[in-house]
């Protein structure tokens, strides 16, 4: 005991004081601005991976092909493979990955990702496998030049600003409800990495450790900051109360509900967040708290049964220890309940149960994660991380889709499910990069017939040249004619260009073409 003073009665009528006027929540949770209005895929994708995101990704990434390409034979025939990316094939990227996580091809190589009898022509149609392949070797988050410089304030500095851009968008598109979570995840990944954590009742076990802030009801995430070990935190400050306080700094003054697990609460820091930010918390707590009584902690006091509960009251705060199992106790503290009510049914005292019910928002967020993950086998960490920014945008994306899609409904139809979408996401951020592929003459004619089949023939346009165009045009020579006839056309075959003559025409009408 550190002289903290509980009572061991409620003062407070049960059936009148389960949820005080501290809890209630005087707002509506949904899109902000902008995301009101995005009722398409790609529109809900690209408010978190906004303009100004992708524009400093894609000038980084540039900056290392200008590297890059300086290592590589410049007798290499095919030297597009090495030219700058521009925005439409960084969404064609993009569109890759999230398509990869949807079919759950993210841990094929890339020469089985890219292989027709396996994938499909949905992948190859975007881009070429060595292109993406250099692409994916190239991509950078930060300037190289000032990278050292900035390690020494932030070990994530290789992709801090690209993070920090994501997670002000996170907060700005959306109001999340009455009940929040935090919790960590652990993004996979056994490469080296300064702060690489091994967790064992983890999934991946092995990773980059991520606090975040989840509302519980749609999985959003609203916040999340990374566990960088040591530097992370300031000095002489909790680890816990730190990383929480910096969470839940955009929900402030807003009487939600916090919960947490026995890694982050604690008495001073649930009385912290109830007075300063006007925040209630849930969640369960160590038993070796200096706060709490010996009796409360006990397993053999007064001989206690399975599912008994002990209450302790003091102001504005409340913990239960509830046995479980004869080897088991359980203690919880809540700011957001004030009286010892429990279900006579179960006889689980209410705190046990709200805290069951709201506990699981990022354990949740994270399975989505793992269920549809667009990250895919690499050694660099931040690409690790990008990687794990795709699947946080996408779900976020999917969550404003849903929101929107039942506020504008007419009538009986169904939304996409989560794979439909990210398959609608993917054909709509590939479109145009398929689209200028397409435009190339030298394209093999297989590849554009299987682009035109992603795009849809009846999307396709196909350009016919104006009489003026016709007149002006320079006649050259049939290309499937004997040289030594020398034939001269202007005519030119509509898918390859190349000119032949009327020997060599072929005429069909608009529906044969078609088939």
């Amino acid at each position: 005991m550190n002289g903290f003073k509980w009572q061991s009665k409620c003062n407070l009528i049960p059936s009148t004081s389960k949820i005080s006027s501290k809890s209630i929540v005087h707002i509506t949770p949904g899109p902000l601005g902008n995301a009101l209005f995005s009722n398409q895929p790609v529109e809900c994708f690209l408010l978190f991976f906004s303009s100004d995101l992708i524009a400093k990704i894609i000038s980084h990434t540039n900056e290392e092909i200008v590297l890059q390409k300086q290592k590589y034979a410049q007798n290499v025939q095919n030297k597009s493979i090495f030219q700058n990316i521009n925005l439409n094939e960084f969404k064609g990227l993009l569109g890759i990955l999230i398509a990869s996580a949807a079919m759950k091809n993210n841990h094929l190589n890339a020469v089985n990702l890219f292989d027709l009898s396996l994938c499909g022509y949905r992948y190859r149609s975007t881009m070429s496998l060595a292109r993406f392949n250099f692409i994916i070797n190239c991509l950078r988050f930060d300037l190289k030049n000032t990278r050292d410089e900035r390690k020494t304030i932030t070990k994530f500095a290789p992709i801090s600003k690209t993070w920090d851009i994501l997670m002000k968008s996170c907060q700005k598109w959306y109001k999340p409800g009455l009940y929040l979570t935090i919790d960590e995840q652990l993004v996979g990944f056994r490469g080296r990495c300064p702060f690489k954590m091994y967790i064992p009742s983890k999934p991946n076990k092995y990773g980059i450790k991520i606090i975040m802030m989840c509302d519980n009801s749609t999985k959003y995430m609203i916040s999340a900051i990374p566990y960088c070990r040591k530097g992370t935190v300031p000095s002489n400050v909790s680890a816990s109360n730190y990383f929480v306080e910096q969470l839940v700094s955009s929900v402030n003054e807003s009487n939600r509900n916090i919960t947490m697990d026995n890694w982050f609460t604690n008495i001073p820091l649930t009385q912290k967040l109830l007075k300063d930010y006007k925040l209630t918390v849930i969640g369960t707590i160590k038993k070796n708290k200096r706060e709490f009584p010996v009796e409360f902690t006990d397993l053999k006091y007064s001989n206690r049964a399975v599912n008994t509960s002990l209450f302790l009251f003091s102001n504005n705060l409340t913990a239960v220890s509830y046995k479980t199992k004869p080897t088991k106790l359980v203690t919880l503290v809540s700011s957001l309940h004030s009286d010892d009510s429990m279900n006579e049914t179960t006889k689980k005292p209410t705190i046990v149960m709200h805290c069951n019910e709201t506990k699981g928002g990022v354990d949740s967020f994270d399975q989505m994660c793992h269920n549809m993950n667009a990250g895919r086998k690499t050694k660099r960490w931040p690409l690790c991380i990008f990687y794990n920014m795709i699947n946080i945008a996408s779900i976020n994306a999917y969550v404003i889709y849903i929101h929107n899609f039942y506020k504008n409904r007419k009538d009986a139809t169904k939304p996409l499910s989560r794979f439909q979408f990210m398959i609608r996401l993917q054909e709509q951020l590939a479109e145009d990069c398929m689209r200028s592929r397409l435009s190339n003459s030298k394209l093999p004619h297989n590849l554009k017939k299987n682009i035109e089949d992603c795009l849809g023939k009846k999307n396709v346009t196909q350009d016919q040249p104006t009489e003026e165009e016709l007149s002006t045009k320079k006649r050259k020579v049939c290309s499937f004619c004997d040289y030594r006839k020398r034939r001269m056309t202007k005519s030119q075959c509509s898918t390859c260009q190349k000119h032949i003559c009327g020997e060599h025409q072929i005429i069909k009408c608009s529906h044969c073409n078609n088939d």
